[in-house]
């Protein structure tokens, strides 16, 4: 697509060309500003993107864009001046890919794409549509009985071509950054988590059999593609982890059950303890009395505090 955006731009600019030189011989009539802006905001963009380009795009490029014109510096630069000069778009040509070669074989960063689609962004809203729109005009009012009229037709037929190569340029860019690392593993059919109890019991399982680690934690010896060939029976793996979830899920609802029951222990002692210390209260023994009460709220309390620590683990 690149290869042909190349091509387009070469006949767009043949185009113009024509038209800026039969607006010279005065075969244009009526007022063209429309037309003449865009002209000018062309040669602005072009301006500018000479010192992105440059300063951004190669400098801070990726290792395949800089390797190009590392090994090819006569051909990349050539195509980067004309570029600089006459259109943006031409600069495209050294990420097509063309015939195979690998002087025009770059890669441009996602940064690198990020910058271009702005450019191209600019074309269509600055260049294309006052062109279009003067166009139009010329058409309402003269109709096709001129030449000027089949050559403006013929670029405006070119230039949307271009424009729809770049909006597909720039939704491709969109698509391939907007995929996140988090969402890899759910296209390749890999699913999520469930939430809920046996969350914690996963958890576990997966720090005491060294799972939960992330790949980066290995280094470079780690190599999750060397592994993505080997057989895996799921069938069985799914039956095995469905059974050890549900001992898991019972292993913690007896847990939840025996701390029930050790509250009630507590609760039900403290009651006892208050019950007979008030019985058996009298008015010399009650500092002892109350002494033996406080003992056994400290006793709970201790517990209790135990028991919240044990759940904060």
């Amino acid at each position: 697509m690149q290869s042909l955006l190349f091509l387009l731009t070469w006949c767009e600019l043949a185009v113009v060309l024509y038209l800026v030189l039969m607006w010279v011989r005065g075969e244009v009539e009526g007022d063209r500003s429309l037309t003449v802006i865009s002209l000018g905001v062309q040669a602005l963009l072009n301006l500018c993107f000479m010192g992105v380009h440059c300063k951004l795009m190669v400098r801070n490029g990726s290792a395949e864009y800089k390797q190009v014109f590392k090994e090819y510096p006569g051909s990349s630069w050539f195509i980067s001046a004309i570029s600089y000069l006459l259109d943006f778009k031409l600069s495209v040509f050294l990420v097509s890919s063309f015939a195979a070669r690998p002087r025009w074989s770059g890669t441009l960063s996602q940064d690198g794409w990020q910058k271009f689609n702005i450019f191209a962004l600019l074309y269509i809203g600055l260049v294309y549509l006052p062109f279009t729109a003067d166009f139009y005009l010329y058409f309402t009012t003269y109709g096709l009985r001129k030449l000027t009229s089949f050559v403006a037709a013929e670029a405006c037929v070119i230039r949307t071509i271009i424009c729809l190569i770049l909006m597909l340029e720039i939704l491709s860019q969109c698509a391939c950054a907007g995929i996140n690392e988090s969402d890899l593993g759910r296209r390749a059919g890999l699913s999520k988590d469930k939430k809920g109890k046996g969350g914690k019991g996963k958890k576990r399982r997966a720090l005491r059999s060294g799972m939960g680690n992330e790949e980066s934690d290995y280094g470079d010896e780690y190599d999750s593609e060397e592994y993505d060939d080997l057989p895996i029976a799921e069938e069985e793996g799914d039956e095995y982890y469905e059974e050890e979830e549900e001992a898991e899920l019972e292993e913690e609802e007896g847990e939840e059950e025996y701390e029930e029951e050790e509250d009630e222990e507590v609760k039900e002692l403290v009651t006892k303890g208050r019950r007979s210390v008030k019985e058996a209260a009298t008015p010399g023994e009650t500092p002892g009395n109350q002494e033996q009460l406080d003992m056994l709220e400290k006793l709970a309390q201790q517990m209790k505090d135990e028991k919240e620590a044990l759940k904060a683990e």
